[in-house]
């Protein structure tokens, strides 16, 4: 059965909501206990350095947090359309889609003084969108595949990619290829 679309998409954004909520309060935690453990030291800090400090930590949070969510949006909906493509082309798209993905990302190695930093950001959401096309084909071929040694293959040819062009980061490679493989099953018509 296949979920509705846009209310499973308002559901992560709320949670994303949640989370982003949750960090930027623990930032400001942070900065209470270290100022704490600094009085202690016989370090005196006034309370518009504190406040400053924890300003600052919890937008850095909220912001590091923020394109956390984005890049996983933009993986979902690139999964969306890579998982509803014909059969027949899916193989086709799964390719082209990872060969413009890579072919962006050169395209921003090269080019990211000239960019600026929202141009970099910008840009590589943008890969981040059709690396989602290429995983969530990759996904929807996984699970259609008849035998386990298929879907496994698959699966582990999707991780390799993931790492190859990641950060090697398992809980943020884990997580993409998690939210390809529930978006790439998810029909949005």
């Amino acid at each position: 059965m296949h979920l509705n679309f846009w209310m499973f998409t308002a559901c992560v954004g709320m949670f994303a909501t949640f989370a982003i909520a949750v960090l930027t309060v623990h930032a400001g935690q942070e900065v209470l206990e270290m100022s704490v453990r600094m009085q202690k030291a016989g370090q005196v800090l006034s309370r518009e350095n504190i406040s400053a400090r924890m300003e600052h930590k919890s937008s850095v949070e909220a912001i590091a947090s923020g394109f956390f969510v984005s890049k996983m949006f933009q993986i979902a909906l690139g999964a969306t359309v890579g998982g509803s493509v014909d059969q027949k082309v899916l193989d086709k798209v799964i390719v082209g889609a990872a060969v413009l993905t890579v072919a962006l990302l050169s395209i921003v190695e090269a080019s990211s003084v000239a960019l600026g930093i929202g141009g970099v950001t910008g840009a590589l959401l943008g890969a981040l969108g059709t690396a989602g096309v290429s995983m969530g084909g990759a996904a929807a071929v996984a699970l259609r595949c008849s035998s386990w040694a298929g879907t496994i293959s698959t699966t582990a040819g999707m991780l390799s990619g993931a790492f190859i062009i990641g950060n090697w980061d398992i809980t943020n490679i884990g997580l993409q290829v998690l939210v390809a493989y529930v978006f790439a099953m998810i029909s949005p018509y």
